[in-house]
């Protein structure tokens, strides 16, 4: 073992060498001179080198028994079942297909959305449903980097785009539109954004509308590289809008 890394120390030296001194400047005395120094030096380091420690490893993981205790515990503190969770009326779950709330009204709503619960534009959408409580029933359809999206999907969306939502059989698409319709058709539960006509509403309108810009801009450079970096007017606008003329909070 010893040997093969003093060869291999060998190689990498005159390899070293040849790569950074100038070719000009070195004659093949000069190379071979500079090879030896350097292979000197490794022997040394390698003949000092201390052996490695044995490895030992200890079990201390929890038996099944404690973590049984540990899960029924956060399940009294909580007053959730983590074994058979309300899907309709509990807590926020990503295997709920059907959300209530405990209301006996008519679900107006229907949210389309990622299998894998990563995208983050139907991410908020389903936390806005959630958050005003507003019945209604998820469809789950893949996105493309995990296979073709379902024939009776792209017949209602050609685009595939997600999220989708369907109230009382409209089909909306693009998260900025779909966030607005909730608290425009659903006013009695809980709003989220600032009264309709009011100068906060035009600016969260506002805020809204860069987010989506800013975030196409990033995701066309990351699915298209090309080298280039093309958020940079968005990104400039970001820093001007949270950060005023300055801009220093973006620079941080």
């Amino acid at each position: 073992m010893l040997c093969r890394a003093n060869s291999t120390a060998a190689r990498q030296s005159r390899s070293f060498t040849q790569r950074y001194l100038p070719r000009t400047a070195l004659s093949r005395r000069t190379v071979a001179v500079h090879a030896g120094m350097l292979d000197s030096m490794l022997k040394k380091a390698v003949g000092k080198a201390a052996k490695p420690a044995a490895l030992s490893f200890s079990n201390n993981a929890p038996s099944w028994e404690v973590l049984t205790n540990m899960v029924k515990a956060q399940e009294a503190e909580f007053g959730v079942n983590f074994s058979a969770p309300a899907l309709e009326n509990g807590p926020t779950h990503p295997l709920a297909l059907k959300r209530t709330f405990g209301s006996t009204e008519p679900i107006r709503v229907k949210l389309y959305r990622d299998h894998a619960g990563w995208c983050p534009y139907c991410q908020k959408v389903w936390l806005q449903l959630e958050e005003k409580r507003i019945p209604y029933t998820i469809e789950k359809i893949n996105m493309r980097c995990y296979g073709d999206k379902p024939a009776a999907f792209l017949a209602k969306v050609p685009s595939g785009l997600l999220p989708v939502l369907e109230i009382d059989g409209r089909v909306v698409t693009e998260s900025a539109a779909i966030m607005a319709l909730p608290e425009e058709q659903f006013p009695d539960h809980k709003p989220l954004m600032p009264a309709a006509g009011s100068p906060q509403r035009a600016r969260a309108d506002q805020l809204m509308r860069l987010e989506w810009r800013f975030f196409s801009d990033w995701l066309n450079w990351l699915c298209r590289w090309d080298g280039s970096w093309h958020c940079g007017r968005s990104a400039q606008q970001v820093a001007l809008t949270s950060c005023g003329e300055s801009g220093t909070c973006m620079q941080q």
